[in-house]
This record gives structure tokens, sequence and C-alpha cells, in this order.
């Protein structure tokens, strides 16, 4: 039989009159507990901070600001950053110690032994910040031999081969072009090196030494064992490949250690093979030279390598006294919306993986508009070492050996024998200073 609720046999009036039965029931001495509610938890405005961000490489007042200030003030207002305009002695002798250090990763062992870095693996736990975002190969290059991560990268460097578009029309040659080894460079060079009209031409200039030395991931000497590497093979390689670059005739230098960039912003060089100036070229491009880039030539063998990770990036020293501000604002730095600015509006390469980054890379710089920047992203850079704190007494000593083995007064074995032996004459030196 189907069952019928008994509530329906009911008349309409006995149902009204029960519920107002029950409505003077809860009205009148009946008591009923009312749902608790917790009282609402009121996030504490976090105290006023000031940051001091002392930079070590060169950083627009404008930069700046975009980069650094603006980033800070959008995301974490209760922080103020203040400029740090002196110098690292000065911090040292002074006590003065920022809360976050801009520099490059050539000077990290420098600094831990300076006792002004120190890993920042419980900030980043602490802070959340997602190192997956960034390139890994740029992340692991700021670590320890353990693991430990000493920085956190805002911005890196890259190689591009620089033509003057004017030169090559001028003597009919065809453009340089992506996927060219340094043979292939040196061969363009050779053509490209002349004289005419009483002006000299050179077709090819590398920087320096010290750049070429960067697709082999190495440094004058090894932090492990502080013993000179250059006894390595690859150091025959590329002093090979600079001489040949800098023996060509017509293509010779009065200094190989020197940077001629200017020569090439004034019109006499052909071809420069170097890290990022698309800065630079501004006025230049203003005043009438006609250029573009390439891709940076490879070492023969090694495909698609530009150099190592060569990174601008953001230390906290232990010892400063805003450390978890600091982090925010390195944090702020290294925001999805921060980065997509900086390239946008400096030609800076973002150290995230990002694609719309390098999409948008140097859209809004219109001096650059129509170059061939998707060049830069052809090559990758390879895991940096950690360079020892020596690494700038070192490397003018490989340099000087590089000089007179392109000048002929020593053959290479010779050059890299003495230069082997007094980087470890040196090292032993100052075995525990």
């Amino acid at each position: 039989m189907k069952r019928v609720n008994s509530y329906r046999r009911l008349p309409k009036q006995a149902c009204l009159a029960v519920i107002g039965m029950a409505l003077m029931a809860s009205g009148c001495g009946a008591k009923t507990e009312s749902p608790k509610t917790e009282p609402a938890q009121v996030q504490a405005a976090p105290e006023p901070v000031t940051v001091k961000f002392f930079p070590t490489l060169p950083f627009s007042d404008e930069d700046f600001d975009k980069i650094v200030v603006q980033p800070v003030k959008k995301l974490y207002p209760h922080i103020t950053i203040e400029r740090h305009r002196t110098s690292l002695d000065n911090i040292l002798t002074t006590g003065d110690i920022p809360d976050i250090i801009q520099t490059h990763n050539g000077e990290l062992q420098r600094y831990m032994d300076l006792g002004i870095l120190s890993p920042i693996d419980d900030l980043v736990k602490k802070h959340d910040v997602d190192l997956n975002r960034f390139d890994p190969v740029v992340i692991d290059s700021l670590r320890t031999e353990d693991g430990k991560l000493l920085g956190l990268p805002y911005a890196i460097n890259f190689t591009a081969l620089y033509y003057n578009k004017d030169l090559f029309d001028k003597f009919g040659v065809p453009y340089p072009k992506d996927g060219m080894t340094w043979l292939d460079a040196i061969e363009v060079g050779k053509v490209m090196s002349r004289q005419d009209g009483g002006v000299t031409y050179r077709g090819l200039d590398p920087e320096n030494i010290g750049r070429i030395v960067r697709q082999m991931g190495m440094d004058y000497s090894d932090s492990k064992t502080m013993k000179s590497t250059m006894m390595n093979p690859n150091w025959k390689t590329m002093f090979e490949i600079g001489k040949a670059i800098y023996t060509i005739p017509g293509n010779e230098v009065s200094d190989v250690n020197g940077d001629y960039l200017k020569s090439f912003f004034s019109g006499t060089i052909a071809m420069t093979a170097r890290v990022n100036v698309l800065d630079q070229l501004e006025a230049p491009t203003k005043q009438g030279l006609n250029w573009d880039l390439a891709q940076y030539p490879n070492i023969p063998g090694i495909p698609n390598v530009g150099g190592d990770v060569d990174p601008h990036m953001l230390v906290i020293p232990p010892t400063a006294k805003h450390r978890d501000a600091a982090i925010l604002v390195a944090k702020a730095m290294t925001h999805d919306e921060t980065q997509l600015l900086m390239v946008k509006t400096t030609a800076r390469l973002s150290p995230l993986k990002s694609a719309a980054n390098k999409e948008a890379f140097a859209s809004e710089k219109p001096y650059l508009q129509g170059k061939r920047l998707d060049s830069i992203f052809k090559n990758h850079p390879i895991r940096s070492p950690m360079r020892t704190k020596y690494f700038g007494q070192t490397g003018p000593i490989a340099k000087e050996a590089f000089k007179a083995y392109v000048a002929g007064t020593i053959d290479l074995n010779t050059a890299l024998r003495q230069a082997d032996e007094k980087i470890n004459a040196y090292l032993a030196g100052q075995a525990g200073k």
C-alpha cells in the first residue's frame, strides 16, 4: 500500500494552528542556540622596512626604477628600496652591509670568502619561490657543489655576431648566416679584411679570448683542486681559434686583449662576436650604423652553444638586517609581469622558461625592430663553473700567454705551459691566505 505522510491528512486550519504554536514557543521562554561564528582573522599589515640594494654592475636609474623600485612598490608596498651608491671596499670597511647585492656569478666564491654571501635555500622555501619557473641550467650554475643555492638570477647575458650591412653591401659579400662555426666566420673575415679608399677595415673581432673561453665553460683554475687548467686540451682549441682570427691579413690589432667595440660603431669592423651590446647600439643606429646580427659562431663539433651561463643575479648577505624583505625584492624582480616588461623595454634576456618572454624580446625598442633577434635564441648556455676568487688575477696570466703566442714569440705548447706554471705559482702563493 502506498504510504501517505500524516501531515497531509490535517485540515489546512489545523496546520496553520500547529505552525503558530511553534512560532510562539520559539519566541517565549524556549532557548535556542545561535550558530557560533568565529571572529574574523585580521591580517596585520607588514611593518614598513627599507631594503638597502647595492648594484655592482651597470644599472641605469631608469632601468633600476623599472625593474626594481616599481615592481616592489606594487607587490610589496611596505618595502622601500634604498639604492646603495658606494663601493664594495667601503662596505667591508664600514660594515654597512646591504640587504641585497646585484652581481654576477664570477664573484660568488670571492663573496663567500668575504663573508657577504651564503645560501638562500631557507628563504626560497619560506617565501615560496618557485624555482621551476627558471631555466634549470641557469639555476644549477648558481649552486654549490653540495647543491646549495647562492642567489637568484633576474637576467642573463647572451652572445651574438653583429655585422655591418653597409660594408657587406659595399664589397658584395653575402651577410653572415646562422649556424656558422668559428672556421666559417674566419673565412668571411678574410674576405672582409681589406683597405679601401685609404681606410682599413677589419673583418672579424672576437671581443677577446676570454669570451671564446666561455663556450667551453672553462675557468683558468679549478675551484676544487686550486690548480691551473691551462693544460686541458680545450685551451689549445681556443688559443688556435683566437690566433687564426687575429692573424688574418689586415685584421691585426695592437693589443689582442683590447676592446674594439667603438671601431664597430664607427664603421671600420665588419663583424664583431661578443656579449649583449644591444643597449649600446641605439646611438650608433641613430647616427647611421646599418647593422644586424646572426648566431654567435660555434666551436667546431660543439653546435649551438653560445657560452656558459652569464647571469645578472641577486645575492643576500648572511648578516643583512632584512633578509626576508630582500628575498621579496628578488621575487618582485623575477615576477612574470616584471620579467616581461624587462625583456620588452631593456633588451635583457630573462632566466625564466617562459616562451612569451622570447616572443616579446625587445619589442618596445624601436631601433631594434626588423633586426634578426631570433638568431640569439638559436644558441643555448651551458653550465658555468664555480669560478675561484682568483679569476681576476689568473685570467690576465693566460691572456698574456695568448698575446705572446699570437705575436709569434712563443709556440702554442710553450704558451700554455708557461701560463700553467705561472698560475700554479700564483695560487700556491695564495694558499693559506
